[in-house]
């Protein structure tokens, strides 16, 4: 990274080395390995857990650790490169939508470091066979190559990647507690698209609505059932054209807009737009404005909306599953998705961890080393137990917990979830999917242990449902969510957000078809697909 060249002198003198700054700096931290992470919230190297203790001990090094805001997460990454401040090791959103601003601008400025060939070879590594595997086997991981090379290591969600399911958890749960009693229930949970509008128009005679948590980050999730692909590109007629503008997805936009008028929208959605932090809409869920709530039901999401369910009069332990139980709807006549559930499909990673390009080549080493052990079957095993011997007994396959500071219990008999600094550790790599559900604290809740359970039939009842060709699962083409044309890389962000936002204005009438319209075919719009279509014809 560029520097002033009186600071560099100067430091230079003081460090008594004349290879610049950045020698000296490594030279005096290589023992060091500092980490920014978003998971690493709850915990830090600093606290001095024995598990971090031991592998600091293993690996010769010492772990400095902080953690990001998810609300701020971008600005935070930002503002360290910006700022050169950027730590040996850190996480970064990237997608194909930033792709531009962040990986390729990062790779091509100096920011991080390229990844050694061997992660990409046919030949099995053998320093580090395990994060090998793993890169090599994540999807589409050649879109991620600049110049031939990978700038970072995709955030696996499963380091066995065949378990992961290829769709994301967005869905609908909803008060079956109060729904029991309306017109329209089902028992099963499982809906057509008549049952479902039944039951929005019976939660409005009760004062009750529906809501996405994602607005104005997204559409409604009504259109899910109507259009082709994910964001902003699909094929029509052989060409590709903004999805946004499609008839598919117009029919799904005016049918969200028609519930918005019959009030069975929470009409609070356009207010709450850009307020996820302060007021987000999943607030409406817990306070009873909500009879229906679409989101993202990661197991860390579901939890936190029964941890929350819980503190509301009436809920408890008895009924918070019919509280927060999850639909199962099927799109209406007509649509793309008819008769059938819809979801979107799901990167098998999210996010990058990348490496300082001004650290040494050794020191690089020995993070890969960190990061394929923690993948390993030791390593993994550590995150989930501790220290063999120490915490844990292994005979076999069966393992027994001991009596430790890990294994510490409330006066419910449920493990306290202590640090163990392998589990954190370990997200520099993956989100740990692989272990969630052998996780102990999570097993000895009953609470999390059923929130796990439902979550998982819910997933494995749409797997059931892909295989007999029930579901709909929107792509997007990967040599047009990975091309990096240009005018695409220029604009792609900013259309997104413009089209998310119009979407939301254009459903509450704030603005005119004719103004949605513009928005849609604008110069912009224009010069992304006519690059796009240039360049797959070629």
């Amino acid at each position: 990274m560029k520097k002033v060249i009186v600071v560099l002198i100067v430091i230079a003198l003081l460090c008594g080395c004349v290879a610049g700054f950045t020698g000296c700096k490594n030279k005096q931290k290589e023992g060091v390995i500092s980490i920014r992470n978003l998971y690493f919230e709850n915990w830090s190297a600093e606290q001095g857990d024995a598990i971090t203790k031991y592998m600091e001990e293993k690996f010769g090094v010492t772990f400095e650790t902080s953690s990001y805001s998810f609300n701020n997460w971008t600005a935070q990454v930002t503002g360290d490169v910006n700022g050169n401040q950027v730590p040996d090791v850190f996480q970064a959103d990237v997608k194909p939508e930033n792709l531009n601003n962040t990986y390729i601008y990062w790779a091509e400025g100096g920011v991080v470091k390229a990844l050694p060939d061997e992660l990409l070879a046919n030949e099995t590594s053998s320093r580090w066979p395990y994060l090998q595997s793993m890169i090599k086997n994540t999807k589409d991981i050649e879109a991620l190559l600049y110049k031939g090379k990978l700038y970072g290591i995709p955030v696996s969600r499963n380091v066995n990647k065949a378990e992961e399911a290829e769709f994301a958890p967005f869905t609908y749960i909803y008060r079956r507690d109060i729904a029991k009693n309306l017109e329209g229930f089902q028992e099963d949970d499982v809906y057509t698209w008549e049952q479902f509008e039944t039951l929005l128009a019976s939660f409005k005679a009760r004062g009750m609505s529906l809501g996405d948590a994602e607005w104005p980050g997204a559409y409604p999730s009504i259109v899910n059932y109507y259009k082709t692909a994910t964001h902003c590109f699909t094929f029509k007629n052989g060409q590709v054209v903004n999805n946004y503008f499609t008839d598919e997805y117009m029919a799904g936009l005016n049918k969200a807009k028609s519930y918005v008028d019959k009030k069975w929208y929470y009409q609070g959605q356009l207010q709450s737009a850009g307020k996820s932090e302060t007021d987000p809409v999943e607030k409406r869920y817990y306070d009873g404005t909500l009879g229906i709530f679409y989101d993202n039901f990661s197991l860390a999401n579901y939890l936190k909306v029964r941890k929350q369910m819980l503190k509301t009069n009436g809920i408890n332990e008895s009924n918070i599953d019919d509280a927060t139980a999850l639909m199962k709807v099927m799109g209406p006549t007509g649509s793309n998705s008819e008769g059938k559930y819809a979801l979107e499909e799901q990167e098998d990673w999210f996010s990058m961890s990348f490496l300082n390009a001004d650290i040494s080549n050794s020191k690089m080493e020995k993070i890969l080393d960190i990061m394929n052990w923690l993948i390993s079957p030791e390593g993994t095993e550590m995150a989930l137990y501790g220290i063999e011997g120490v915490d844990y007994e292994k005979n076999g396959d069966n393992v027994t917990l001991l009596e430790s500071n890990l294994w510490a219990k409330n006066n419910k008999g449920e493990y306290i979830d202590s640090p163990n600094g392998a589990r954190y550790l370990r997200y520099m790599v993956t989100l740990g999917h692989d272990i969630t559900g052998k996780d102990p604290v999570l097993l000895a809740s009953k609470t999390q242990k059923q929130a796990y359970t439902i979550l998982k039939s819910w997933e494995d009842f749409m797997k059931e449902a892909n295989a007999a060709g029930k579901l709909t699962i929107l792509k997007e083409d990967p040599r047009i969510k990975w091309m990096t044309t240009s005018k695409k890389l220029e604009y792609q962000g900013k259309i997104l957000d413009d089209a998310n936002t119009k979407t939301i204005k254009y459903a509450f009438s704030s603005i005119s078809y004719a103004e949605y319209e513009r928005s849609m075919t604008d110069s912009r719009w224009r010069e992304v697909l006519a690059e796009i279509n240039a360049n797959l014809n070629k």
